[in-house]
Formats: C-alpha cells, structure tokens, sequence
C-alpha cells in the first residue's frame, strides 16, 4: 500500500496531463474536440498543476499535494466561473469584447460541465482527474 498510491498517483498523471490532448468528445460538425483544443491555457495551467504533484511525492512534501488538486479543479472550473462573475462594461466596445470573449468561456464550460457522450480520450481525461485526486488527497492525509 505505501508503494501503491505513489504509482497510483504518477498514472493518474500521466493520465491526465495526455488526456488533454486527447479528444473528449465528437460534435458534428466540429468532429473531434479535445480540451486543449478548446482552451489551451487552462490545458498547460493543468498539466503544470498535474505534474506539481509527483514533485512535491519526490520532495516529500506529501502533506501539500491537497494544492495541485484543487489547482487542477479550480482551473477546469474556470471558464464557468468566467462566465458566471463576468463583469458588464457599458460601452458598446466593451459589449463587444465582452461578448466575443463569453462565447468562448461559455463553449468552454459548456464543453467540460455538459458533455453527454465522451468518446476514448474523455475517459482516459476523466478517469486519470479521479484516480489523480483520489490518490493525491489519500497520500497527502494518510497518516505516517
């Protein structure tokens, strides 16, 4: 078991930091969209963040792997979060910009919050976010 969540926790990354390149899902007219696709900042901002975790197992500094975790959640959250606090600027550029910059912060929380069919890269997505949270939150409060 001490050697198991450590490995268990290098997959989950490996996992996801491939699995937002991979597609999640098939729109038809689109085709094939991965999350990358979609947003790339937030995609390196979660691979930085997923890769932070088997750092901080290597350092032993185990008791903050809580920090990636929510990282990587508070950031595939992100562009809801745009969306919901987007603030309104009254000019008729500032409408403008606003609603060019909403279209793609709702297409992109649309994307992660609505999917309703993954193909193959969404699970491998999906089931490297859980194994990665699971795994770093029973390795950092596990009790030593």
């Amino acid at each position: 078991m001490k050697k198991l969540l450590p490995n268990l926790l290098y997959l989950a990354t490996l996992m996801l930091a491939v699995g937002v390149f991979l597609p999640l899902t098939r729109f038809a007219v689109i085709g094939d969209v991965s999350y990358f696709d979609i947003t790339q900042f937030e995609a390196y901002l979660v691979i930085a963040l997923a890769i932070a975790a088997p750092v901080l197992v290597m350092l032993k500094l185990v008791r903050l792997l809580w920090l990636p975790v929510i990282g990587v959640w508070i950031t595939l959250f992100l562009p809801w979060v745009k969306e919901f606090l987007n603030a309104s600027d009254e000019s008729f550029m500032g409408q403008l910009s606003n609603k060019a910059a909403s279209l793609k912060n709702e297409f992109a929380a649309d994307l992660f919050l609505n999917i309703s069919e993954y193909i193959w890269g969404g699970y491998i997505f999906m089931t490297g976010l859980i194994l990665f949270t699971v795994s770093a939150l029973l390795l950092a409060f596990s009790k030593r």
